[in-house]
């Protein structure tokens, strides 16, 4: 029987292979230097010079844009990365020892779910001070009990698993035994987990920058240009239209491929 590709998660992985080829467009070499200002053509509409139009500083929004995406998907990347080595480390302990220590640390963890993740990292936020870097590593601390709970489900169930017995009569050790034995086997719901992950984390970029106390001007990501755009929706509605289709269209790609990969990525 002939087997294709799951066409939301084809359509998800091209759509996606896109952004990453723009972030690095912007990375590397963009149209414009993001950062030049014009004040002879600020607020621009599209043109041949400019396809996106310019921002309220003339500054070309194409690049602007490419440079902003990159800033959002990495933020996203490490957020996440960061959420999910905490979570991992918090809840393969809890899973695997139980007792007195699962009961302090998903005790602690249940209090910390227990608030908004985006109104928790405002307390990081402002204990901290904003930033790229900031942001990033409050968002990954907020993110961490999410994943904590998935793994330390997951290793609950596996440890009671055949397999785990059999290498523990081996003389197998414990650290062996969780991390190359239980969470190669717990990968599938790690990576559905992730892909969720990934875009609540550009949601709550966003919408700490639009509030201005993530990611700072000049440093351009979506959340700070949409933030801008808001003051120009009638003199350049273009501003927050190409700024909003690029952080659905990431935020799409990557759902899809996250449906996609629940749905077994192909079909009969």
């Amino acid at each position: 029987m002939n087997r294709r590709m799951n066409p939301r998660l084809m359509a998800g992985l091209i759509g996606i292979s896109v952004m990453v080829v723009l972030v690095f467009w912007g990375l590397i070499r963009p149209p414009y230097d993001p950062e030049q200002m014009d004040a002879a053509i600020r607020l621009q509409g599209m043109s041949g010079a400019h396809i996106f139009g310019t921002d309220q500083f003339g500054r070309d929004l194409f690049s602007r844009i490419l440079v902003g995406l990159g800033t959002t998907f990495v933020v996203a990347f490490f957020t996440n990365l960061i959420g999910i080595v905490l979570g991992t480390l918090i809840g393969a302990l809890t899973g695997y020892y139980g007792g007195h220590l699962d009961e302090i640390l998903m005790r602690f963890n249940d209090a910390v779910l227990s608030f908004p993740s985006v109104l928790l990292a405002l307390v990081f936020i402002a204990l901290w001070g904003s930033g790229t870097y900031r942001i990033t590593v409050a968002m990954g601390i907020v993110f961490a009990p999410s994943y904590a709970r998935i793994v330390r489900s997951e290793f609950l169930k596996q440890k009671g698993f055949d397999y785990v017995a059999s290498i523990r009569l081996q003389g197998g050790r414990d650290l062996r035994i969780m991390f190359i034995h239980i969470l190669p086997n717990i990968l599938p719901t790690m990576t559905a987990s992730a892909i969720i992950g990934f875009n609540n984390a550009v949601l709550c970029e966003a919408a700490m920058s639009f509030l201005g106390i993530g990611v700072q001007p000049p440093q351009a990501s979506l959340g700070t240009m949409l933030s801008d755009a808001q003051s120009y929706l009638f003199l350049s509605p273009s501003y927050a239209l190409f700024t909003g289709t690029f952080m659905v269209a990431l935020i799409l790609f990557v759902s899809l491929i996250g449906d996609g990969y629940r749905k077994g990525g192909r079909y009969a």
